[in-house]
């Protein structure tokens, strides 16, 4: 069984092209569209398939597409789109950047159970986070993004209950309470 990761996508470019992908997302997602034989609803698949049998055609036969969309809109003339995803990012972006290499596609990836954060967002136009902490302690868990290092860490001191804290710190805690569950 596979590890679900959350990817959020931010897709810009030509209005005629973005607004070309939109609708044929949402016409699958709303029904308007059947989706294709041998798939089913929110498939990321339909949409690529769909695309490429009226755009252009590429061969998508060796591409990994394995995710769902859970959620979509159009924000400012970009498309955001919330996918859930089998164990990280799939070739969702990459097969789309193949049928609209004028597009650009911003992506945001979590897979907490084997620890995969990654995003091509490396200015923080859509995607500033840069720092995760994910934890459990005593009962309590959460999990917080920051932008900066400094604001991490000052949340892990407050977490460890200490003045403040290193990366160091942190990891040697991490490592004492790994056996508690903590």
């Amino acid at each position: 069984m596979a590890n679900w990761a959350s990817t959020e996508y931010v897709i810009e470019g030509p209005k005629d092209k973005v607004q070309l992908i939109f609708n044929t997302i949402n016409d699958f997602m709303t029904g308007k569209k059947p989706f294709k034989e041998h798939s089913c609803e929110g498939w990321e698949g339909n949409v690529i398939l769909e695309l490429n049998d009226k755009h252009k055609p590429i061969d998508f036969s060796k591409s990994y597409l394995r995710g769902f969309f859970q959620d979509y809109n159009m924000d400012e003339g970009n498309i955001r789109i919330y996918a859930e995803e089998a164990w990280g990012a799939t070739d969702f972006r990459r097969c789309l950047k193949k049928l609209f290499p004028d597009v650009t596609i911003y992506f945001k990836v979590e897979e907490n159970g084997c620890e995969v954060y990654a995003t091509n967002d490396s200015a923080g136009k859509y995607f500033s986070e840069r720092y995760l902490i994910d934890y459990s302690v005593d009962g309590a868990d959460d999990i917080e993004y920051f932008d900066e290092l400094k604001d991490a860490l000052k949340y892990a001191a407050k977490i460890m209950n200490v003045a403040s804290a290193t990366l160091e710190d942190v990891e040697e805690k991490k490592k004492k309470n790994e056996e508690n569950d903590n």
